[in-house]
């Protein structure tokens, strides 16, 4: 069992160079626990593994931009037939309302990898203080979620996927192998929450702190 957090550091998409989303966000916050099991070789000295998590990423937007965006939202009035509050399609970004503004971007994801492990010059079963390096692949699925200057907030379904490397010391203790190091990670995720393509690309720094039993 695991935690880590870290920065993210989004960009904009290599492969849509229309994509506004990840070009204009702010590097942020991410923190992610999750599970991994390691299927050892006989030596132990080597491991696939299978990693299963959940991570919340939050970054913040270059506030001199703005969007044009159609939504549905209150109007202020009440229906005097039904007594329910009115509600109309907006269209923001024209001459006489401008376009919004980003405050915030919030994304859930539950996640899935596999990968291998390699023990630095020892087997998992040896004494003492160890040392292992790793990469792994997967994907992601989740939610997005966007704070506005003038409406509330917007969600959208997302999916991405996800290639990273890591290190870690392990060490014995009573309770079993605590384990410490870092992740670095490269993220691809697929939205439309601009009513147009809106990718996220980025590059995920983290510390990671566990236990293996």
């Amino acid at each position: 069992v695991y935690i880590r957090t870290g920065a993210s550091i989004p960009f904009a998409s290599s492969f849509n160079h229309r994509d506004v989303l990840g070009r204009d966000m702010v590097p942020g916050f991410l923190i992610q626990g999750g599970i991994r099991t390691l299927f050892f070789n006989e030596p132990a000295t080597r491991a696939w593994a299978v990693d299963a998590s959940i991570s919340h990423v939050s970054n913040g937007q270059d506030q001199i931009e703005s969007y044009p965006l159609r939504v549905i939202d209150f109007t202020g009035g009440i229906n005097p037939l039904t007594g329910t509050p009115e509600v109309k399609l907006i269209q923001f970004g024209t001459p006489t309302l401008p376009a919004l503004r980003i405050r915030e971007t919030h994304r859930t994801y539950a996640n899935l990898g596999l990968g291998r492990d390699y023990y630095w010059r020892a087997s998992a079963d040896d004494p003492g203080r160890l040392f292992r390096v790793g990469w792994d692949v997967g994907g992601r699925y989740g939610a997005l979620s966007q704070e506005y200057n003038k409406i509330k907030h917007r969600t959208d379904v997302i999916g991405g996927v996800f290639w990273g490397l890591h290190g870690e010391f392990e060490y014995p203790t009573c309770w079993g192998l605590w384990h410490a190091g870092i992740r670095w990670e490269y993220g691809y995720t697929w939205s439309d929450i601009l009513q147009r393509a809106s990718d996220i690309q980025e590059i995920n720094t983290m510390f990671t702190i566990g236990l293996r039993y």
